[in-house]
C-alpha cells in the first residue's frame, strides 16, 4: 500500500491519499489539528510497542517530485471525522473514520517508523511547527488526567 501526504495552504489541511495495490487510491483531508494529534499518537504507540524512532530531521526539499496524476488529482478528498491508532499485537492499527466509512491499514514497526516520519516531514513542511504541538498536546494530556482525577475523588467524597 501506497501512503502520500501533500500540504494544501488554499485549504490550510493536509492531503492523505492511501493506494492499496490493487483497489483505487483513497483520498483524504486532514485538518493540522489531527495531523498533529496523530504525530502525537505515532509516537506514543511506538514508545509502547519500543519501537526506536529517529531524531526528527531538519526539513529538506524532495530530491524529486512525482509529476501529477490527473486521475487521482481530480478525486475529491473526503475529509476525515476521526482518526484512532492502537496498538495491534506487534504493531499497531490505524484506523480513519470519514463521512461514516472506515477504513483500517496495519503497522509493522517499519512501517510505523515510516508514517511517523512522513507526518513529521510533511507537518514541517506545511510550518505547522510539531514540536510546539507535542508540548501543547502532552500538556493537554496532563491537565485531561488531573481534571478526572479531581473528578473521581470528588465523586468519592
Amino acid at each position: 500500500m501506497a501512503l502520500k501526504a501533500r500540504y494544501d495552504p488554499k485549504a490550510d489541511r493536509m492531503r492523505l491519499m492511501l493506494h492499496p495495490a490493487d483497489h483505487p487510491p483513497l483520498l483524504f483531508w486532514v485538518t493540522r489539528r489531527q495531523w498533529l494529534g496523530l504525530l502525537r499518537r505515532l509516537r506514543v504507540v511506538a514508545q509502547q510497542l519500543g519501537v526506536e524512532l529517529s531524531a526528527p530531521k531538519p526539513v529538506q526539499a524532495p530530491r524529486h517530485r512525482l509529476p501529477k496524476n490527473p486521475e487521482v488529482e481530480s478525486l475529491a478528498p473526503a475529509s476525515i471525522d476521526k482518526i484512532g491508532l492502537r496498538v495491534e499485537g506487534r504493531g499497531a492499527r490505524l484506523h480513519l473514520l470519514a463521512g461514516g466509512c472506515a477504513t483500517g491499514l496495519s503497522l509493522n514497526p517499519a512501517t510505523l517508523r515510516e508514517l511517523e516520519e512522513l507526518v513529521a516531514l510533511q507537518a514541517e513542511r506545511a510550518g505547522w511547527d510539531p514540536r510546539a504541538a507535542m508540548q501543547r498536546l502532552e500538556a493537554n494530556e496532563v491537565v485531561r488526567d488531573a481534571l478526572n482525577r479531581v473528578g473521581r475523588q470528588s465523586e468519592e467524597s
